[in-house]
């Protein structure tokens, strides 16, 4: 949620405004997937899908900071929807079900 707090930056400092924000809160999205894992075993990495609060108060600012000189207020921003794309997600069920299998394997030779 963002607001227009000065009209003259909004106005004349960009072509147009609307689209602005938008390009810049998918760059700060972006960069914001980039710095921290999507999820984690250790409580004290700050994740995406775990530490909802903390990730929704650092976009805001990185919105923010993106926003000021053209007049636009973040009220709010929080991440709504968070998945991986297919090929990911993928990837990542076949590294799990691998896992899985070592796993298996090693508690099948202990036993022997």
């Amino acid at each position: 949620m963002w607001r227009v707090v000065d009209t003259a930056e909004a106005c004349f400092l960009v072509d147009d405004y609307v689209d602005f924000v938008h390009v810049q809160s998918e760059a700060a999205l972006r960069n914001l997937a980039t710095r921290y894992p999507y999820d984690s075993d250790d409580d004290s990495i700050v994740a995406l899908r775990s530490h909802t609060g903390e990730i929704a108060e650092t976009l805001r600012t990185e919105v923010q900071d993106r926003l000021e000189k053209a007049g636009v207020e973040v009220v709010e921003a929080r991440i709504t929807h968070l998945a991986y794309a297919s090929e990911i997600a993928s990837a990542m069920l076949q590294r799990q079900q691998a896992g899985d299998i070592i796993a298996a394997g090693r508690e099948l030779s202990m036993a022997l």
